[in-house]
């Protein structure tokens, strides 16, 4: 159908997606499958940017899958012990205690999918500043070599295993073991956080 490599992974990669959805919906697989699956799509990724073979860079092939994905599957559904709050998020909830109660609290076992671009940026600045060099100091192979390389520093993605703390009081959340204190509800740039309040928050 003259569909280029990229375009040619980036569909079965959405009927990857379909698939696993599908599976999902059957109860064939878990949520735990299914995300470790994800993540191995996203290291699949390619960086090769000028090469004629390009696959698709990782977010790419990851987006493809989950668009296959919300095919099957619809917010706010149940599979098993999780629901789907968003395309790129699961949660499920955890007894509350004495102290959730008294505090208006509520705690979440959830995945979500996060990119760490960190070291990307990193590799990428160093690489700059090498190839820059090259060119200066160096062959004009050695110039051309470096200007190959530049650009693919990889990003680290992935479906995190987290803990969510919702506080239906003050409007806040918190997620574990990331690098923010607790937020606004409308600062989870996830969506999730807003999905959980608005279905098990008391209204006012």
């Amino acid at each position: 159908m003259g569909f280029t490599v990229k375009q040619e992974e980036l569909t079965a990669d959405w009927r990857t997606g379909v698939f696993l959805g599908w599976m999902l919906n059957s109860g064939a697989i878990g949520v735990d499958e299914f995300t470790q699956t994800a993540n191995l799509l996203f290291e699949l990724g390619d960086y090769e940017r000028l090469a004629v073979q390009h696959h698709g860079y990782p977010k790419d092939r990851f987006q493809a899958l989950t668009r296959g994905l919300a095919s099957q599957l619809k917010p706010g559904q149940s599979l098993g012990t999780w629901r789907v709050d968003t395309q790129e998020t699961f949660s499920r909830p955890l007894p509350r205690s004495a102290d959730d109660e008294l505090l208006g609290r509520k705690r979440y076992e959830v995945r979500r999918f996060e990119i760490d671009r960190g070291q990307q940026i990193a590799t990428n600045l160093l690489g700059g500043l090498l190839g820059a060099a090259s060119c200066l100091w160096g062959s004009q192979q050695q110039c051309i070599g470096m200007a190959t390389q530049q650009g693919k520093g990889r990003a680290d993605g992935a479906y995190t295993q987290r803990l969510l703390t919702l506080d239906c009081a003050t409007g806040r959340f918190d997620v574990s073991d990331d690098d923010f204190e607790a937020q606004p509800i409308n600062r989870d740039g996830k969506g999730q956080a807003s999905v959980l309040q608005e279905r098990d928050c008391p209204k006012p």
